[in-house]
């Protein structure tokens, strides 16, 4: 890559994070999360994508401190290795992990966004519904759910 001023450098770095959310606050409430045709199911829906988002953060901070790690012995490795090509190989290594530990912070901090989002979602909710309250709920869920479909399907013929 051509080598590019510090600044400029700093601006595209500061543009990659701004756009980072895999998912945007209308996707997330219109499109995931309030499709479903009753409380008890949209709230489910935010709940599952919720503890979904937290998971993914909590194995990203894993996978930095694994890639912090991984870096650590491979300097480790380039101060004793006498071969100049090998010490090349490992330095290009370790080049490869800094890319791949910023890959997963901008992840991180996108997924960060999702998470809040859908955590300040389910506490405005305000109403909590158990494993019956969403059992219960179903054969209306569904019953809605078919009824749409079949008003759409008879507007498309």
């Amino acid at each position: 890559m051509k080598k590019i001023s510090k600044q400029l450098l700093e601006e595209m770095e500061q543009a990659f994070d701004e756009i980072q959310q895999p998912r945007t606050p209308y996707v997330l409430r219109d499109l995931v999360v309030n499709t479903k045709h009753t409380d008890q199911q949209a709230y489910a829906q935010c709940v599952l994508e919720m503890n979904i988002a937290r998971d993914n953060l909590l194995l990203a901070e894993i996978s930095v401190k694994d890639k912090l790690i991984e870096m650590q012995q491979i300097e480790n490795e380039i101060k004793q290795e006498k071969d100049k090509l090998k010490k090349k190989r490992l330095e290009l290594d370790i080049q490869k992990k800094e890319v791949e530990l910023s890959q997963t912070r901008r992840a991180q901090l996108g997924a960060s966004r999702e998470f809040t989002y859908l955590f300040n979602m389910w506490r405005k909710r305000g109403k909590r519904y158990t494993r019956e309250d969403l059992n219960l709920a179903q054969p209306e869920e569904y019953h809605k759910r078919l009824t749409i479909q079949a008003q759409h399907d008879i507007i498309a013929t």
